[in-house]
């Protein structure tokens, strides 16, 4: 207990510093938190299976196709390949939007096309009429909390919510309205971003793929991609953000340690007397260094219980308005128990890696050099 006192004590002591340091420290937490979290949540989504094998056509000059748009004339050049090569296509549109104060991802498509094309599964309620009627995805029934008879303000018109979905891909956090409605609500105009081609059954897809890249209507200005190539080229690069995103929460980590090592070996550099004097008065080697190892994890454990409650706050800010969305795939950051408490773990012990190895150095002086310091 005589080590857990002093370094109590020698905590108390310069209150200033103490503080300055633990605020550095929670400061790397709550970005190794954040980190972490999103790339939890990017790591769930990428768990979602594939979404299909049809063609989709959309404008590759765009990074968000959200941005783009379709002219009749690339529906047109897909239709034209007739009922043997092509036997449905179908215009898919979508935006983000503020909903309910929420930002969401708001979906268009013939009703038609909805189990097809888009490949949705009602789970529960029903699918909408004529009428402002519409439809939302599990996931973001779950996170807005949002059920069957809700009402939805929609660019300023209520919607009602008639029954909830499942699908793959980001369509899970969305919701979805007949195209019909769609024209009626935001007009005729730039209502295409994807356009999905179904291939025929007994048709050769590389052949009807190859058929619409050379169409003058699209060759040059549009891409023809198989859904499942879209969605894995999609896939990669969020893969890679994921990775960063590890790399960028272990730096973080990382940096814990340096931030021990640094309030370690600046206290050693300006009291080295008072610690020959601890050792002179009778005090081991290993209790002058459980003193000073206890006085990092200290400081460690005051910046994880300020940074982790600041980093949940962060993220319930964040989520109060809806998801996040990454290369428009919707994620929930959450702090989850487990990966607190890994969190905990993993900065204990970089704290306790960078307090060792700034004090094991001065403690292999002997008492008369820490004296004569």
């Amino acid at each position: 207990m005589t080590p857990l006192r002093l370094a109590l004590a020698d905590l108390g002591f310069d209150r200033l510093r103490t503080m300055l340091s633990i605020a550095g420290m929670a400061s790397v937490i709550v970005c190794a938190m954040l980190l972490g979290a999103m790339a939890a949540a990017l790591s769930d989504f990428l768990a979602v299976p594939s979404t299909g094998s049809n063609l989709i056509i959309l404008d590759g000059n765009y990074v968000d196709p959200s941005d783009s748009t379709l002219p009749d004339e690339v529906m047109r050049a897909a239709e034209a390949l007739g009922p043997q090569l092509v036997s449905r296509v179908s215009p898919l549109f979508f935006r983000q939007l503020r909903v309910n104060d929420r930002l969401v991802q708001v979906r268009a498509a013939p009703l038609a096309d909805w189990a097809g094309a888009q490949h949705l599964s009602l789970q529960s309620g029903r699918w909408p009429n004529i009428g402002n009627e519409v439809v939302i995805g599990e996931g973001l029934a779950d996170s807005a909390g949002w059920n069957l008879g809700s009402v939805l303000i929609i660019y300023g018109r209520p919607m009602t919510v008639t029954g909830t979905f499942r699908s793959p891909g980001v369509a899970f956090a969305a919701v979805y309205m007949p195209l019909e409605l769609a024209r009626d609500l935001f007009g005729p105009d730039r209502l295409t971003q994807i356009v999905t081609v179904q291939v025929a059954l007994g048709a050769d897809g590389e052949t009807v793929s190859a058929r619409l890249a050379a169409d003058p209507e699209i060759a040059g200005r549009f891409v023809v991609f198989y859904e499942d190539t879209y969605t894995r080229r999609n896939t990669e690069l969020l893969r890679d953000l994921l990775n960063l995103m590890y790399v960028g929460s272990g730096l973080a980590l990382l940096a814990v340690g340096m931030g021990a090592y640094m309030a370690s070996a600046l206290h050693l550099a300006e009291r080295p007397r008072e610690s020959a004097l601890l050792r002179l008065s009778g005090f081991s080697v290993a209790q002058v260094s459980a003193y000073l190892l206890l006085r990092t994890e200290m400081l460690a454990a005051g910046a994880f219980c300020i940074g982790v409650p600041l980093a949940s706050a962060w993220m319930s800010a964040l989520y109060a308005d809806g998801p996040a969305y990454v290369f428009n795939v919707p994620i929930r950051l959450t702090a989850d128990p487990n990966r607190v408490a890994i969190f905990a773990a993993l900065t204990a012990l970089s704290a306790f890696a960078g307090a060792l190895v700034s004090t094991a150095g001065l403690l292999r002086a002997s008492v008369a050099q820490g004296l004569r310091s």
